[in-house]
């Protein structure tokens, strides 16, 4: 936590050295939930820090046309816990790039772009319920990758490309490459992304490791006060195990009443080819109530249903900083729970 806190003193540092350019902010959010979650085994309460973070952005025109930009972000633990689960200064999306006409190119670390398209289609971002619950309990394509350089089109009529490289950095056979296509309609959101990683990136000590690919499609369509969401994936190799191949779909909805929003989720997976009765879903049910732009305050209630040796629970994706909370289950056993949070953004 020291670390953390060194890390944010010199954010501030530099964002008020760069007081004098106009376009240097300071942003973040926090967000705290009490979680009651039962494991099948044991229940208990928590008090959780759910994805809170602090960054700093900034830009300038420069010639050409062209536009230089920064930008780093550091997760911390409204609750007293360590943040970052990667125990890095800055462990959020950090990157310098330079935007023009050509498009954009940023280079650092990053959130990945097959991670980027799930975004827009997790309808319990960071809550109890979060979509990689389930998405990402076979694939690495969740992650936010450190060593990106990526480079995305200019708007294409409704459609962005993006294409992202990770370099081998001294390990071979390390590399990875992916790339996604958004399509932004006036009510609805199309997406598709993929991945690949090659043998050791995900381990270069096993030398049973194999090159693991992912690739996800989402739509996300409003109908005035009511949407519909969907997810569909398929992952070979799944963090590089040589074999376990997955499938993964969610369907989700959501309806407007005044200043809230009701919405439910159901996310599902195949079981890991290697290993029999692993399949696993997590539905959510909640509703958000939003006290101004910046604040929400919400409740969510969610469970698992697993397979005889699944071990699926809501509690993962960005909600918790700490592990032993997420209470995933014994093999077979479900997780269920409600979850009551203030979440503010500035």
């Amino acid at each position: 936590m020291k670390k953390s806190v060194i890390a944010i003193a010199v954010g501030a540092a530099l964002a008020a050295a760069g007081a004098a350019n106009a376009e240097t902010t300071i942003f973040g959010n926090a967000h705290v939930s009490i979680d009651s979650i039962d494991n099948g085994t044991d229940g208990y309460i928590y008090v959780n820090s759910n994805d809170s973070a602090i960054g700093f952005k900034g830009g300038e025109e420069i010639e050409g046309g062209l536009k230089a930009m920064w930008y780093i972000e550091q997760g911390f633990g409204m609750d007293g816990s360590s943040a970052g689960a990667n125990a890095v200064i800055y462990d959020k999306n950090t990157y310098v790039g330079l935007a023009g006409g050509f498009g954009e190119i940023k280079i650092g670390r990053i959130d990945s772009l097959v991670k980027q398209v799930g975004r827009k289609a997790d309808l319990f971002t960071n809550q109890f319920g979060d979509a990689r619950s389930v998405t990402s309990k076979f694939t690495s394509a969740d992650a936010r990758p450190g060593d990106q350089i990526v480079y995305a089109t200019p708007k294409l009529g409704p459609a962005v490309i993006s294409v992202a490289f990770i370099p081998e950095d001294g390990k071979k056979d390390a590399s990875a490459f992916a790339m996604n296509v958004m399509i932004g309609l006036d009510t609805m959101t199309f997406g598709v992304g993929y991945e690949n990683y090659g043998k050791t990136y995900t381990n270069a000590t096993v030398a049973t490791q194999k090159e693991e690919s992912t690739i996800r499609a989402i739509g996300a369509m409003n109908f005035g006060a009511a949407s519909v969401n969907f997810l569909v994936q398929s992952t070979t190799n799944g963090k590089g195990v040589d074999g376990r191949d997955t499938t993964a779909f969610g369907v989700g909805g959501a309806f407007k009443v005044g200043s809230g929003k009701i919405k439910a989720q159901l996310y599902s997976s195949s079981e890991d080819d290697n290993v029999p009765d692993t399949e696993g879903s997590v539905i959510a049910l909640g509703y958000d109530h939003s006290l101004s732009k910046a604040t929400m305050v919400y409740v969510t209630i969610a469970a698992s249903a697993n397979g005889d040796a699944g071990t699926f629970t809501p509690s993962g994706g960005g909600h918790s900083n700490v592990a032993a909370e997420r209470q995933v289950p014994a093999a077979g056993d479900d997780t269920s729970g409600i979850s009551l949070g203030v979440w503010h953004k500035f």
